[in-house]
């Protein structure tokens, strides 16, 4: 994938005219940072996500709520920033409003579905009393 990004930057200078060996040297010297970055992210992120999917059973998670973002955003409606999470996967959508708006900071929410302590596929959510 790093490889690829190079290669696609390479070609973009190229086709601007913006071609110079400078350029192409950061690029080539960066690329092993970028297949770093990416692996990471792939493996860290990935991980947790294959083992929910192929040897999650039913299980329940505690996270703790950041805030509550009622549809601010298209790719999440209503949710819930839960904290320590990913960037990307730090929220709960679909939270119906009468359940988010009574959510406060450092308050607990559990959430339950198929996976394993290191991830869920939320089928629903509940807050902790």
């Amino acid at each position: 994938m790093a490889g690829f990004f190079t290669w696609a930057l390479v070609v973009g200078l190229r086709i601007t005219g913006q071609e110079e060996k400078k350029s192409k040297f950061l690029l080539v010297a960066l690329t092993p940072l970028f297949g770093l970055v990416l692996g990471t992210s792939a493996i860290s992120l990935g991980g947790p996500m294959l083992g929910a999917a192929f040897f999650g059973s039913e299980t329940q998670v505690e996270y703790t709520v950041v805030r509550f973002k009622r549809g601010s955003d298209r790719r999440c409606g209503d949710g819930v920033v839960l904290e320590n999470l990913p960037f990307l996967f730090d929220s709960l959508c679909g939270v119906r409003p009468e359940l988010g708006t009574k959510l406060e900071r450092g308050q607990q929410v559990v959430v339950v579905g198929r996976g394993t302590w290191m991830g869920v596929y939320v089928r629903s959510s509940y807050d902790v009393e």
